[in-house]
Parts: C-alpha cells; structure tokens; sequence
C-alpha cells in the first residue's frame, strides 16, 4: 500500500533538492521570478525576517479572513474555514494550460500545486488568472527560501493577493520515510518563517498527520511528530500544537471491510455491488479524518483522495495489486440509471445517454465524499486526486480521461461547488 500511494505522482513531481544545490536553485529562481513580467516586485519584503501583514488579513475566530484593497491585486475578499468556508478543487498542477485552469475554476477554485522541484513554471499566475487560488506544496531544505519563492509567485502585484493561503509541508513523508522528528523540526522551522516575516496574512502551514482507519495502518508516526520538542530533542505532549494551523490526511478508501459498514450503508446499491469493503471503499476512509481532528484537534485538510475507474470492463470493484488506495470502480449501464441533474453544456450529453457506459460509481463517491466532509465544519479542504487520467487502469482516478473528456465525475464536483444537486446518474447518498 505504501509503494502504491508513493506511486500516484508523476515521475520527478516529489522530488527533493538538498544541500548547495538546493540554495543555489533557488537563489537563481528568486532572481528569475522577480526580474520577469509574470511576476512583478512582491508588495512585502522578501526577507525572511521582515515583511507587513498586507491585504488587512486578520484572524477571526480561528479562520484567517483575507481583506480586499489596492495592495492586494484585486484578490478580494476571502475566509479560509471549514463548512460553508470549506476549500474545493483538484489536483492539476504546474502542467495546467489556461483552459484546464479555467475548468478547475469550476470545480471549486482551488488546486495542490507541487513545488518541490523548486519552480511553479508559471502555474500559480494562470490558475491566479483563473481565479483559483493554490495549496502550495513544499518540500525539506531552508525555510527562508519556501518563505521567498512563496512571496514572489503568490503575493506579487499581478496576481491575486493571498493566491497561495495554504502551504503544506512535504507529501506523504512517512511513506518517503522521513524520520519524525526531523519532520517536526522542518515543521517548526517553516511555521516560524512564515509566521515571523508574514503575521496575520501568513498562509497556513499544514503538516502531515497520516495513518488509516481502515487500511490496517497506524497514527504512530504522526503522533511522534506531534509529540516531540525539536528544539530540546525530546519528548513533549502536544508541543507541535503550537506550530501548526493544520493536519492534513489522504483518506482514500481502500478495500478493507470495517465496522463502519452497517445501516444505512448496508442496504445501499451500488452499480454491481453490495459487499461492505465496496461500501467502505466508496465512502473513502472518513475515519481518518475524524481521527486526526479528534487526536490534534486542528482543522482538517483533505490534500488527497479519489477512486479510479476501471479500464474497460463492468465488473465488481477490481483489487488491482498495482494500487492499495482503492478499489478501480467499475461503470454503469446508462440506459436503467439516468442522469437525474445533467448539466447543460452539453459536453457530456447529460452525463449518461443510450445505452453507453459512464462512470456512475465514482460520480457518487466524488459528490458524496466532499459533501460530508463540508457538513463537518473542521474540514477546511479537499482537493480530489487528481485533474486527469494517466499511466494505465489503476491509476485512472481523473475527472477526466486520458484523451481530455469529462467524466461524471467531473460533473460531481461541479454541482458540489455550486452548491446544486447530486448530478451523477443513478444518484446516491452516502
């Protein structure tokens, strides 16, 4: 399972620059990004030890609200929060040309961009021309070079002000094996940058809290991280607490059968299918979540989750060995499912027509998963894994599929971020 949810980004996205290489690169890009018209002199200092609270940010009742003015670049206003406040979107990335910028846009707004390869490549100015605002992803190294490569990609002039108000801290370092108390000291030592030079209008600094309700795994890494003193190497309760605004979890649904599968899960229908592990697997693992908020007591970031289509086939949900973060969800007969709220644009002809075939299991999963999380209050984001379809059929989690065409999916999260009806066809609630 571990060498399966390593797996899912593409080759290089979770690479790592250390060392000299690491300060020169980003010394070279710093003088890059703010010498070229994309991204024009930031309106804070670029130190790490100075810099203004702009935009009027300001912390109101645990949720950090952005304020509108000149000096935020027509941003605008904006609460990062849980229920209504809650965070959408996908997984694009640095590959993501205007148009499918402008798509995500529609799926809520908001898209995990890896950076830990030390360069946006110019995403964050599209997706800030989109009006989508980014989950900076941030690797080990120098916190004061993260603090200034955020600042010249997300606060300069020509984008909107706060483009980037989550900065989370490495991807699944438990799977890359990073030890947990260096992963606390790199925790701490970005949350003090970012906070120190930035204040109220810092972005927040979420770090990973792993571990599976259901997938046999364990939260004992991240409660070693969230209970150690990096500063006087030693055990201390809590001590992290301090020094994050954040967990994030990557609850993919897997497929394992739990005690959470009874009424009125039991006596639901999916598409070909009513074995408890499919049901877990479809409700992806919300106990992660719940424990995670219940263990730190923080906001809850869902940087992670989704289920892959099969690749061709109307089978039972398939356990391909390849991948242990789901089961690959089979497709529907159109014909005796409709559509009950097809969208209107016509790209995908009511999401399911004649007698073809359409994704209907996932459709339900996507609008159902980001529907609960919403209606929890501590969840302040989900970002759906991911945009696109790659590789071959156990990693086609995409909205849509390899040749760019919309799946139901991509409908579901749609009508999730405004606020409408579940569009997928044979619509359940889960």
């Amino acid at each position: 399972m571990a060498s399966a949810r390593l797996f899912k980004f593409k080759t290089g996205s979770q690479s790592y620059v250390i060392g000299g290489l690491f300060i020169a690169l980003f010394a070279s890009i710093g003088v890059y990004l703010l010498t070229n018209s994309h991204a024009a002199t930031p309106y804070i200092s670029t130190s790490a030890t100075s810099g203004t609270t702009g935009c009027n940010a300001s912390v109101q009742s645990g949720a950090v609200k952005f304020g509108t003015g000149p000096s935020c670049g027509g941003g605008g206003g904006f609460t990062l929060g849980g229920g209504s406040n809650m965070l959408a979107g996908t997984i694009k990335g640095t590959d993501a040309n205007s148009s499918q910028a402008a798509d995500v846009a529609t799926l809520g707004g908001f898209d995990r961009l890896d950076v830990t390869g030390g360069s946006d490549n110019g995403a964050v100015k599209r997706f800030s021309d989109a009006k989508v605002r980014v989950d900076l992803l941030i690797g080990s190294g120098d916190p004061s070079s993260w603090l200034n490569l955020y600042k010249s990609v997300c606060t300069a002039t020509n984008v909107q002000a706060n483009e980037c108000p989550v900065v989370e801290v490495e991807n699944e370092p438990d799977l890359n094996h990073v030890d947990s108390h260096v992963y606390a000291a790199t925790v701490e030592a970005d949350y003090k940058a970012f906070h120190s030079a930035l204040g109220a209008s810092s972005p927040a600094i979420v770090a990973a809290y792993e571990g599976s309700s259901n997938g046999g795994g364990s939260y004992t890494w991240g409660q070693s991280w969230w209970n150690w003193n990096p500063d006087s190497n030693s055990a201390s309760t809590g001590y992290m607490k301090n020094y994050v605004d954040g967990v994030y979890v990557h609850p993919y649904g897997h497929h394992n059968q739990t005690s959470i599968c009874s009424a009125p899960y039991n006596s639901l229908t999916l598409s070909t299918n009513t074995n408890c592990g499919v049901w877990d697997s479809a409700l992806g693992d919300r106990g992660n979540v719940v424990q995670a908020h219940t263990d730190t007591g923080k906001p809850i970031y869902v940087t992670e989750v989704g289920w892959p289509t099969d690749n061709g086939t109307n089978s039972v949900p398939m356990n391909d060995s390849n991948i242990g973060d789901s089961y690959q969800w089979p497709r529907i007969n159109c014909s005796s499912n409709p559509a009950p709220n097809a969208p209107s644009d016509g790209n995908l002809s009511g999401l399911c027509s004649g007698s073809g075939s359409s994704e209907g299991d996932q459709c339900n999963n996507v609008y159902n998963f980001f529907t609960w999380a919403r209606k929890t209050g501590y969840v302040y984001d989900v970002t759906y894994f991911g945009y696109n379809d790659y590789g071959s059929g156990h990693t086609f989690y995409g909205l849509t599929d390899g040749g760019g065409n919309k799946k139901p999916a991509f409908y579901a999260l749609a009508a999730f971020a405004k606020n409408q009806p579940n569009p997928c066809p044979n619509a359940l609630t889960y």
